[in-house]
């Protein structure tokens, strides 16, 4: 999986991102498991070490989407 994943929390909603959208890898926060972009404040970026932990503790109302 890319450097992260877009999340949107609760009822999954359609928002509006290009495709492919790519994030540059050196320009991710490297302390934080969870990050807005500034110029789409309503996608959560979550990194593989957030996504892989919802997954194992088999949490719902989360939707993943790749990057």
């Amino acid at each position: 999986m890319p450097a992260g994943a877009s999340v949107e929390w609760g009822v999954a909603r359609s928002y509006s991102v290009p495709d492919p959208y790519s994030l540059d890898a050196t320009s991710l926060p490297e302390h934080v498991d969870v990050f807005r972009l500034a110029d789409a404040s309503m996608l959560l970026i979550a990194n593989e070490r957030l996504v892989g932990a919802v997954r194992r503790l088999e949490l719902d109302g989360v939707v993943f989407k790749e990057l």
